[in-house]
């Protein structure tokens, strides 16, 4: 009934000349209910994008992200970041789309409101028992779900940044390694 992540997280946004650059991420961690233990509780994600700049205002992205799940390995993952002026910030990417708007500036702050979507969830290793006569045995569970969120965040110039944000998930699915069953539906309560 419980799960448990820990990660380290590595960036790195090399800018090889003014109009290409690139959005580097490595992820390693630990995900298990940290009853049932093997390899494939330690888990590699990541994601490289290429980021070209047309303009000032107009970026394009390419690339993919791996998420090292059951069902979903690797997504492609890139768009356009559109930033017609100051106030507003248009990222049309996929996976995480998000439009957002600078409400305003007080002192070194900058005050946004944003609108995101996100392909949501992870996956974790845990122990499964299936009831008499079959034994507990470990399986690979993936969390998957849309998500959809409205926020507000502060931006302060060589500071600390923060957010609060409210949202809501769609489209909740479990699916297992071992295929049994072989996709539940949190959204409907089904079995599939």
């Amino acid at each position: 009934p419980q799960v448990y992540d820990a990660f380290l997280d590595f960036e790195w946004n090399p800018q090889v000349t003014p109009w290409f650059g690139g959005e580097l991420g490595f992820r390693i961690g630990a995900y298990s209910d940290f009853h049932q233990w093997d390899g494939q509780a330690i888990r590699y994600t990541g994601h490289g994008i290429a980021v070209l700049t047309l303009s000032p205002s107009i970026q394009f992205k390419a690339g993919v992200v791996y998420l090292d799940r059951v069902q979903v390995k690797m997504l492609p993952a890139g768009g356009l970041v559109w930033t017609p002026n100051p106030e507003w910030r248009f990222d049309i990417l996929f996976p995480n789309p998000r439009i957002s708007k600078r409400m305003c500036i007080v002192g070194p702050t900058e005050w946004w409101l944003y609108l995101r979507g996100e392909y949501g969830g992870d996956s974790w290793v845990v122990g499964r028992n299936q009831g008499a006569p079959i034994p507990p045995f470990r399986d690979q569970v993936d969390y998957n779900d849309i998500r959809v969120a409205l926020g507000t965040e502060f931006l302060r110039r060589g500071g600390m940044n923060g957010l609060f944000e409210v949202g809501v998930a769609m489209d909740r699915e479990l699916r297992y390694r071992s295929g049994h069953p072989a996709k539940y539906s949190l959204d409907r309560k089904s079995v599939v």
